[in-house]
């Protein structure tokens, strides 16, 4: 498969595997714009992806309306993503058609993959792992993401991937690092489309810069691929985690746009 193509549908397939369990997910497939649908309060949990290259302007607008007729009879605030390679010329032209409907642009992403990961530099950190195997893993892993994105993940507990039981190997790993009995970094791998993606990749922001980030993924994909999941693995990375990600041996795929639709 065209790498830019699989990055769209690896994001889709890793939305799903973070969503499907949800008492309210939808998934729409198959067309210009496909959608993983948590049905819930977080944005980041509620997905679109343009999966190929329009045919013209024309077949985007069309597509785009659809998805925000779509959405909105749900009444949630969700995200697009626009890779610039599949977008091509009518990139900035699409910008604006996104603008006068609504959708800001949040963040840069970039679809990263490695065959396998570096050896590692550093000594591994003081502190306890918390994993899927502790009921409270799920809790942990949204409070750390939810201190260093600066977004409300909403009332706690309520996210699905916060439940007892859904954090569970081989398929769905979870680390939180925690120091001091505090929980300061974490990283989840999930299986999706035959590799090891990385989620939830974040760290507190009063412990930053200390490696610890890097360290929960190592914990979390080794743990992954100990557990039976594919050498391989895929993330879709912050301009702030390009870097470390960079290091450890991944290199970039396809580059997007992420925007946001609020409620």
């Amino acid at each position: 498969m065209d790498p830019i193509l699989e990055s769209h549908a690896i994001f889709v397939d890793a939305w799903d595997a973070l969503n499907q369990e949800s008492p309210t997910y939808e998934s729409l497939r198959g067309g210009l714009i496909d959608i993983s649908w948590g049905g819930v309060s977080l944005p980041f949990l509620n997905l679109a992806v343009v999966m190929r290259p329009p045919a013209s302007l024309s077949e985007f607008t069309r597509a785009l309306d659809d998805t925000l007729s779509w959405a909105n009879r749900r009444t949630h605030a969700w995200l697009l993503a626009v890779c610039h390679e599949t977008a091509g010329a009518l990139l900035n032209t699409i910008d604006s058609e996104i603008a006068a409907r609504g959708l800001v642009p949040m963040m840069p992403l970039t679809g990263m993959e490695a065959a396998d990961i570096t050896p590692t530099l550093h000594s591994a950190p003081s502190g306890h792992w918390i994993t899927e195997a502790d009921p409270r893993a799920g809790f942990l892993l949204s409070r750390v993401n939810e201190a260093a994105y600066h977004m409300s993940f909403g009332e706690a507990g309520a996210l699905n991937i916060e439940k007892d039981g859904w954090w569970r190997a081989p398929y769905r790993i979870a680390s939180v690092l925690s120091v001091d009995d505090q929980p300061v970094s974490s990283s989840a791998v999930v299986d999706a489309a035959h590799t090891r993606y990385v989620a939830l990749v974040a760290t507190h922001p009063e412990h930053q810069r200390k490696g610890y980030a890097e360290a929960a993924m190592r914990h979390a994909l080794l743990r992954a691929l100990a557990s039976g999941q594919n050498r391989r693995s895929y993330l879709h990375a912050s301009a702030a985690g390009r870097p470390i990600y960079e290091r450890m041996g991944y290199h970039a795929t396809a580059e997007y746009t992420l925007y946001l639709k609020s409620a």
